[in-house]
């Protein structure tokens, strides 16, 4: 077995008693990609730099792990999310390889619009290895294919008691529609600041349109590589009543929601009561 470090400066993370994070580097595909993935993704690594120590983090679609280590090792809670065995294997390693297995909730599933087994089509078995993609019914034309769990954020929620949120970095691949839909009541939820998210130019304009209708717009838009891209969404300022009735450009607030949507009781918030 080979190891890395993953490629973020020793010197960022002297102040959080560590100079190194060991990454699993045993594929063609994790020494491309994951242990270069703070160069590959800068922006990814300027929101979770933007983010305090105890803030949270979920990382839906942790693939093996890059930037859940990151956000671990700068002392910020996460729950990372990753579907694909082999990835998630490799994801629990790298985080025991740090010490910060026990500081990461991880888990096993994908997140959609139901509560459902759902069939991914591996696109390639090694660790590391991305392009997947999750549908309702088996393919022939498929490398190989799995039934994995597919819970909504809300069940999730629920059923375990999981942090909210402070940001979501979202990168299913495509899926990104179905994943939000299931997570409408987390979208109005004060503590959520900001999404990072995978788009793709196939789907990007409903996509768009269905974020702003609930108060999300482009906050930053990233590197496009064919045809993906990267975009961070931030709740949209609204004008603020002055006292002649007259709406000024200049005075902005953050956009509340009056009406949420409300999830089921959190199973950890019954108990506390």
């Amino acid at each position: 077995m080979t190891f890395a470090h993953l490629d973020y400066p020793p010197e960022k993370l002297l102040p959080f008693g560590r100079d190194k994070i060991l990454m699993e580097c045993n594929t063609d595909i994790e020494r491309a990609m994951r242990i270069v993935a703070c160069e590959k993704e800068k922006w990814t690594v300027t929101l979770i730099e933007s983010m305090e120590p105890g803030e949270v983090l979920w990382d839906i679609g942790a693939n093996v792990g890059s930037y859940t280590l990151l956000a671990a090792a700068r002392k910020l809670n996460v729950v990372a999310f990753e579907p694909i065995s082999e990835s998630y294997a490799t994801l629990c390693r790298n985080l025991a390889l740090n010490n910060l297995l026990g500081q990461v909730i991880t888990l096993p599933f994908a997140l959609g619009d139901q509560d459902a087994l759902i069939w991914a089509h591996l696109s390639d078995l090694r660790s590391g290895a991305a392009s997947h993609t999750l549908s309702g019914s088996p393919r022939k034309q498929s490398l190989h294919q799995q039934l994995v769990p597919l819970l909504t954020a809300t069940t999730a929620w629920t059923l375990w008691g999981l942090p909210v949120p402070h940001a979501i970095k979202i990168d299913v691949d495509g899926f990104e529609a179905k994943m939000l839909a299931g997570a409408e009541w987390l979208l109005s939820h004060t503590e959520l600041r900001a999404l990072l998210i995978e788009m793709h130019v196939q789907n990007d304009a409903a996509l768009l349109a269905w974020l702003g209708e609930r108060g999300w717009i482009v906050a930053e838009q990233y590197e496009q590589r064919g045809p993906i891209y990267y975009a961070k969404f931030e709740r949209a300022p609204v004008p603020a009543p002055v006292s002649d009735g007259k709406v000024t450009e200049v005075q902005l607030v953050e956009v509340t929601q009056s009406d949420p949507v409300v999830p089921p009781p959190n199973r950890n918030e019954k108990a506390r009561a």
